[in-house]
């Protein structure tokens, strides 16, 4: 069965069968969602650059790739299933925007939406998911125990030191975020990583000089200022952080950003006051991580994405027949 699925999808990526296989395919908009893009070595997961170059190949030759600016007309109007219509988003704002998608996606003249972190291109660093994948990395020791609970967790091994990452992750993403803030940086303190050490990170985000040489391909979205849960957010919290987020992508672009992604983007990360204070200043449209395909009777500020990690074309095209 899994031998036929692939030959499935296989077929499907061709051109001819694309084509006439569009009644299979609903009208509405997908929206693919990548995070880092890198044939780097990097301590962090990373989509491979050469498979990313050949999806955005495949991508504008079989579907109509749209930037945000013609997202609301495409969501109202219905669209030929034959090139379906799909946008493309990136989260966070990790350097590899400037240094490895730019170039591919300005050869080959397709738009995107990079959804920006905002306190990390002010100040440096990582954004906090990624300061806990570094730093359980990167600690010296071969045994943790988890400020939260006393219990004692292995690092001796790198699988040993994954399971932590996850299991830290899954319980400061569901603290509050005063509260996950404190755990935060008690597990650091545990796993004795020094000043020295995190000055010495690489610079892994963007710098605003960066976010503005990649204008003509790139449009700029909210994504908060420090990358918080949202709805772990007190209000005046929830507040500031979309507020800080608009007025510095505002100030450093000249333009007002149309279009937002909550951070983690499950359904439990943003709730309706959440989404009312991203609609009231302003924002057009928000997006989370739900899966599935957008037309014009769903919510403006729940728009899906689809997670575009396939490994080959043709299950980025699986994806999009099955949005």
């Amino acid at each position: 069965m899994a031998l036929i699925k692939k030959l499935i999808k296989q077929l499907l990526s061709l051109p001819w069968v694309w084509r006439h296989s569009f009644f299979l395919r609903q009208s509405g908009v997908v929206v693919l969602m990548y995070h880092r893009v890198s044939d780097r070595q990097t301590p962090f997961a990373a989509f491979p650059l050469a498979l990313f170059k050949q999806q955005m190949q495949w991508l504008q030759a079989h579907c109509t790739v749209i930037a945000e600016t013609d997202y609301l007309a495409c969501l109202s109007r219905k669209n030929d299933r034959r090139k379906p219509v799909v946008m493309i988003t990136f989260d966070d704002g990790q350097r590899c925007m400037h240094d490895a998608v730019y170039p591919v996606l300005k050869k080959l003249r397709l738009p995107a939406t990079v959804f920006l972190a905002t306190d990390t291109l002010d100040n440096g660093g990582l954004i906090w998911t990624d300061q806990v994948t570094w730093a359980i990395n990167h600690s010296p020791c071969s045994q943790l125990r988890l400020p939260w609970d006393k219990k004692e967790w292995p690092l001796k091994t790198l699988d040993d030191r994954k399971q932590a990452i996850a299991v830290c992750k899954h319980h400061l993403k569901n603290s509050e975020n005063d509260q996950r803030i404190h755990w935060q940086n008690q597990l650091f303190e545990a796993l004795q990583i020094s000043a020295q050490q995190w000055a010495n990170i690489p610079r892994d985000m963007l710098t605003w000089d960066e976010v503005r040489r990649c204008r003509d391909v790139f449009h700029y979205g909210g994504h908060t200022h420090s990358h918080p849960i949202m709805s772990q957010l007190n209000p005046n919290s929830c507040e500031r952080e979309v507020k800080t987020c608009q007025q510095r992508i505002q100030a450093e672009t000249d333009k007002t950003p149309l279009s937002f992604a909550y951070p983690n983007g499950r359904a439990s990360d943003y709730t309706e006051p959440v989404k009312t204070v991203v609609k009231n200043h302003g924002f057009c449209m928000a997006f989370s991580t739900e899966e599935g395909i957008n037309t014009a009777e769903g919510d403006l500020f729940a728009q899906k994405r689809i997670p575009a990690t396939a490994e080959s074309v043709a299950e980025l095209a699986w994806r999009i027949m099955r949005a």
